[in-house]
């Protein structure tokens, strides 16, 4: 396992995530033995978004990125309810939608995380059915 994949499993401060991508950038592609690049196990670990926006201004291309389940960033913030990740990758991948626009409160989160997790829908699918 690499520096910075193990890091962002133990929920590292932003400062040191910065160090371990100014050591090695490459890491920013690599993905662990279950196909997820570290902007996954961010989404999954992080509640707050700042280390994900650091990965994204550094990586914008991993947001569309499966792991070895099908799942991508966003996936894995939804099953980690982790809100504010979710709201900053849809932000992220879809800048017109009514997300991007301030309206996250007036969308549903149980009918969009029921569609998300339960019938495995691929997250592009799902948001521009939404928007």
């Amino acid at each position: 396992m690499l520096h910075l994949h193990h890091a962002l499993e133990e929920v590292a401060p932003l400062g040191t995530i910065k160090l371990l991508v100014q050591d090695d950038p490459a890491t920013l592609q690599i993905p662990d033995s279950d196909g997820s690049l570290p902007i996954h196990i961010a989404a999954r670990e992080y509640e707050c978004p700042d280390v994900i926006k650091y990965l994204l201004d550094l990586h914008i291309d991993s947001l569309l990125v499966a792991d070895c389940w099908g799942d991508t960033p966003l996936h894995c913030a939804c099953r980690a309810a982790n809100y504010d990740v979710i709201e900053l990758l849809l932000t992220q991948t879809y800048p017109t939608s009514p997300v991007a626009q301030g309206m996250w409160m007036g969308i549903c989160r149980f009918n969009f995380f029921s569609i998300m997790m339960i019938k495995r829908v691929p997250a592009t699918s799902v948001v521009s059915s939404f928007f």
